[in-house]
């Protein structure tokens, strides 16, 4: 299943008052100029690789447009014009590259704020499984192309600029409109697995400070506690304590691989899932799947809901290996508050999901960073992609054993190892402890305001 890849676009407000009206005067027209730019780039893009460049809506996929006027943007709307046939029509024939234009004659004076919505969604409780690009059902359930997603933006309060006078009021505003939707995207590259004797975290037995420089990960403590376990097991063993000229050896071995030996984690099949979204655009709670305890989602709710036909069929995809496409899901926005601590995030914001399919592994990633600061993400926003590039995926899928032996003399004994979990897999998607937090790229649709006169 492929998901799609489009960009948001920017609507040019202008409108001014006729000379020689005064302010009060309700008879103040606006005209709305959309620049919206070429659509040349490819759909199966990153909307955040080659520079933030890629979808772009074409003028004749503007099926509905509406401008809604605000005295306040608590209270409702105090004027709303819907384009009509014959306007979208002139805004259709518009030369790509060009302002189309759409004029207002006459507007409350009370507007303080602006707002533009386009192709509004048809469902007012629309539901995000129907918001992909497409259904792997059979029949299909309704899905949401690149044309149809819905785009919105209000403009910031308009001020009279000190340049205005009582016979001419040029009031400036600026409105940026982007997609209401959140978009996640999953860029191909290449899953390291770490090596842990290549990389130096495992070695043979290797004496006294030399040995213990070597050790990788284990802390102070730990070793203390390797080499009293050596000693204690020396007592049992010999029935007396080691000498003060014993040496003492170390060395850190595999004691297990989550992985088999001989298998390519970036050739074998690799299906991702979205977890911990919102469901419908006005709900107030948050799909939550959970595992069987024995190897995958649990049967009852998450392994038949992602099932041809359940609520979240179209919220996995298989991994692309194509360069010049990624795996896309589109969310509604999700945040927590902004002071939330790390397990509050993880509560609060969407999981990612791989699963391994020929190593029956999960990875489960529950929050993210944001690559520009390393501040942890707590708000999915509308209007931005946030994008996680395969090629910064480094996972350690073994446990390692720390051992300590004493040699005096011609008397030996080694200590119980000391055994550290380093894996970030699974046997199950969402196990009780996952404490993988990935960089994500992130960036607006589009960098660019427009200001506009009204």
């Amino acid at each position: 299943m492929r998901k799609v890849f489009f960009l948001g676009l920017i609507a040019l407000l202008a409108g001014c008052s006729q000379e020689n009206v005064s302010p009060e005067s309700p008879n103040i027209g606006l005209q709305v100029n959309f620049s919206l730019g070429a659509a040349t780039r490819s759909v199966d893009e990153s909307i955040i690789g080659s520079g933030g460049q890629g979808y772009v809506l074409p003028f004749n996929e503007i099926k509905v447009l509406k401008v809604e006027l605000y005295k306040s943007l608590d209270e409702g709307p105090i004027f709303t014009h819907t384009a009509t046939d014959p306007e979208l029509q002139e805004i259709h024939a518009t030369v790509s590259g060009e302002a189309a234009k759409l004029s207002i004659p006459k507007i409350p004076v009370a507007t303080e704020y602006v707002k533009i919505i386009i192709n509004p969604f048809t469902d007012p409780d629309p539901d995000i499984n129907h918001l992909q690009v497409v259904s792997q059902d059979a029949p299909p359930a309704p899905t949401m192309s690149r044309e149809k997603i819905p785009y919105e933006g209000v403009s910031s309060a308009i001020v009279i600029p000190d340049e205005s006078t009582l016979e001419y009021i040029k009031t400036r505003a600026t409105v940026e409109v982007a997609p209401v939707l959140s978009r996640f995207e999953i860029k191909p590259g290449s899953i390291k697995i770490v090596d842990p004797a290549a990389s130096g975290y495992t070695f043979d037995w290797t004496d006294g400070e030399k040995g213990k420089a070597k050790i990788k990960d284990f802390s102070a403590g730990e070793i203390s506690n390797a080499e009293e376990s050596a000693r204690e097991n020396y007592r049992k063993k010999h029935g007396t304590d080691a000498s003060a000229s014993a040496v003492y050896s170390y060395r850190v071995r595999l004691i297990r691989l989550s992985f088999p030996t001989d298998f390519d984690i970036n050739s074998a099949v690799t299906v991702l899932y979205m977890n911990y979204f919102k469901q419908s655009l006005g709900s107030a709670t948050m799909v939550k799947n959970t595992n069987d305890n024995v190897s995958d989602w649990k049967r009852g709710t998450g392994f038949a809901e992602y099932a041809k036909g359940g609520k979240q069929s179209n919220m996995y995809d298989t991994r692309t290996t194509d360069e010049k496409e990624v795996n896309a899901f589109h969310l509604f926005p999700q945040s927590v508050v902004p002071t939330a601590n790390l397990q509050e995030v993880k509560d609060g914001m969407p999981h990612v999901i791989a699963h391994f399919t020929g190593a029956k592994r999960w990875l489960t990633i529950r929050a993210f960073s944001n690559n520009t600061n390393d501040e942890i993400i707590s708000s999915f926003k509308p209007g931005y992609c946030y994008s996680l590039d395969l090629d910064d995926v480094v996972i350690t899928p073994w446990s390692l054993g720390l051992e300590v032996r004493i040699t005096d003399g011609v008397k030996t004994a080694e200590s119980d190892p000391v055994i550290k979990d380093y894996d970030q897999t699974s046997h199950v998607p969402e196990p009780e402890k996952s404490e993988l937090v990935m960089g994500l790229k992130v960036s607006k649709w589009r960098e660019k305001d427009i200001e506009a006169e009204l």
